[in-house]
């Protein structure tokens, strides 16, 4: 049965995916929806109510609410008349989430909360590194890495004679890049969202520098009004910096290099984060061991990817919880088991 009202809180940087991600399943469980947009991108979610209505929708049954996360996002959270809250976006807003439904009437609470995800090359079955990296950089870089699956680690496993090969390789990928206006032809990436997101990605980054890490690409050229960060490479990024720890939502990738599969699977598995991660393995065998030890929401092989909308889609540990978007499981989310007696004479 439907649980009655829905919540949806929905992120910036895809703002119509992630509206049908989420109201699809919910209207198809029988579900009335409350939709707070992103305060950086609401017209979709308007139009999206308009178009409804034109569909014959009934009035009440898609509710359209814009404004800030401390004002509609926080009255969303604690409204007693909302029975499930589905969220795409930061921990922290993730967890002021759960703390409302504790404050209110325990509503389910769904989280996805982004992530710091790997792309590791295993050398010993991997032939082709111009392909490799051609998707890697696609991978980071791709809407100017402002995805919470973007490749922000790349691992690479083998020797230094290797290594080089591949790093050379990876930084001529992230050569070919163009940055511009991404309503013209030809370019590849454009700005990030806007000026705070501009200081925090340069910040993280002039950090890592100063503590040690080094540019390994050569930064394209970026056009010099508005909010331009270069794809970015770096080697030997410290671990006590904020871009060795944190989600860096940028055009920005470290490049690391380590001598065993174990010591890979340990950093995709230690990090607090584990929604999503690659593994270039064009073994088989290999790649069963693999997937049996990463513990991530998805692991796409051979080539970064989502998945589908008939797959879940989701994280462990700080990157998700409760429920999954997409494929059968996200029908889940938005439903209730009720169990009903009835006694016979």
């Amino acid at each position: 049965m439907p649980v009655g009202v829905v919540g949806v809180v929905l992120p910036w940087n895809f703002p119509i995916a992630m509206l049908g991600w989420k109201v699809a399943p919910a209207l198809a469980a029988g579900n009335a929806l409350v939709l707070k947009p992103s305060e950086d991108s609401v017209l979709s979610a308007l139009h999206f109510a308009h178009l409804a209505t034109e569909a014959g929708v009934p009035e009440g049954i898609v509710n359209v609410f814009t404004g800030t996360g401390p004002s509609i996002g926080r009255a969303m959270g604690l409204h007693p008349g909302i029975d499930v809250l589905t969220f795409t976006g930061s921990g922290p807003t993730g967890r002021s989430f759960l703390e409302s439904s504790a404050r209110s009437n325990l509503k389910k609470v769904s989280l996805e909360l982004g992530g710091r995800a790997g792309y590791i090359v295993d050398s010993e079955h991997a032939s082709d590194y111009t392909t490799i990296a051609a998707d890697i950089v696609g991978a980071a870089f791709g809407q100017s890495g402002q995805n919470c699956t973007a490749s922000s680690r790349t691992i690479f496993i083998g020797d230094e004679t290797e290594y080089d090969r591949f790093s050379q390789a990876l930084v001529a990928a992230a050569g070919s890049i163009t940055v511009g206006d991404p309503f013209t032809d030809g370019v590849d990436m454009g700005p990030v969202i806007n000026s705070k997101a501009h200081q925090r990605i340069i910040s993280w980054i002039d950090e890592a520098i100063a503590k040690g890490a080094k540019v390994v690409n050569d930064r394209v050229e970026v056009p010099t009004e508005g909010y331009w960060v270069p794809p970015t490479i770096l080697e030997g990024v410290p671990g006590d910096s904020e871009l060795g720890r944190g989600e860096i939502f940028g055009p920005v990738t470290q490049l690391l290099r380590m001598s065993s599969r174990e010591e890979a699977v340990s950093a995709i598995n230690d990090e607090p984060y584990g929604l999503a991660s690659t593994v270039w393995c064009e073994d088989l065998s290999t790649v069963k061991w693999w997937a049996d030890r990463i513990r991530v929401g998805t692991l796409a092989i051979n080539g970064y990817s989502e998945g589908t909308v008939a797959t879940p889609f989701g994280g462990m540990r700080e990157s998700g919880f409760w429920g999954r978007d997409n494929g059968p499981e996200a029908l889940g989310t938005y439903q209730e088991s009720m169990s009903v007696w009835i006694a016979q004479s």
